[in-house]
């Protein structure tokens, strides 16, 4: 099954985050589009959800499962400063990075986290509601070897709060550990080493080989 393809398909900056070295194949067996809400899905390909980290066909749901971790994500060389990036919707994150700021930290408060962005951070906190599958650039982050600081969320996809992540449920934890994480960075060393060993099982060569692989025997979509 060595000639299995798959064409991601999606806006530039999510190709970069969850993308492939090339996200488009000639002669595909499946085609995926990376989509976000308010994105009108195409026809001809399945949606890959970034709320629900859902992939959806005619047919319903086929898979559940978190967008990857780009390539260019593990190639992002160390950050050249300790700096924070909180990126989630405002209602999340403005309290999040306000409460850094009063502390005197260096932080950037997105809407949307970039691999630009995230290349510039040491730490990087995606705040989610509880209950909510991992954010969409998790796994960028954790590949890109940067501490993630995120909600509790669920299903988890296989992360380990405290071991490669961690998991703040509310705003004043968040903010306490992006704290220490900034103040103490040698402290995280660990949990940033096993972040990029958690990536490597979602890097996005392997995952979309395993969904064509389904697809081509016929396990959906």
């Amino acid at each position: 099954m060595s000639d299995l393809r798959v064409t991601l398909l999606g806006d530039p900056a999510d190709l970069d985050l969850a993308g492939p070295e090339v996200a488009a194949r000639r002669g595909a067996t499946l085609a995926l589009q990376l989509v976000r809400a308010g994105a009108a899905p195409r026809e001809d390909a399945l949606s890959w959800d970034a709320a629900t980290a859902t992939i959806t066909g005619a047919a319903g749901v086929w898979r559940r499962l978190p967008w990857p971790a780009g390539t260019r994500a593990f190639d992002l060389p160390a950050p050249s400063a300790h700096a924070a990036l909180v990126a989630g919707p405002e209602a999340l994150a403005g309290p999040i990075g306000e409460r850094l700021r009063e502390r005197g930290l260096p932080v950037a408060v997105r809407e949307r986290a970039d691999l630009d962005a995230i290349a510039a951070a040491s730490v990087v906190c995606l705040p989610v509601a509880e209950g909510a599958p991992p954010p969409a650039e998790a796994m960028a982050v954790m590949a890109a070897g940067r501490l993630l600081v995120t909600g509790r969320c669920d299903p988890a996809f296989g992360l380990q709060p405290g071991i490669d992540c961690f998991m703040e449920p509310s705003e004043d934890g968040a903010a306490q550990r992006v704290e220490a994480a900034l103040r103490w960075p040698e402290a995280f060393e660990v949990p940033r080493a096993l972040a990029r060993v958690a990536a490597e099982r979602q890097r996005a060569e392997a995952v979309l080989h395993r969904l064509a692989v389904d697809a081509a025997l016929g396990v959906g979509p």
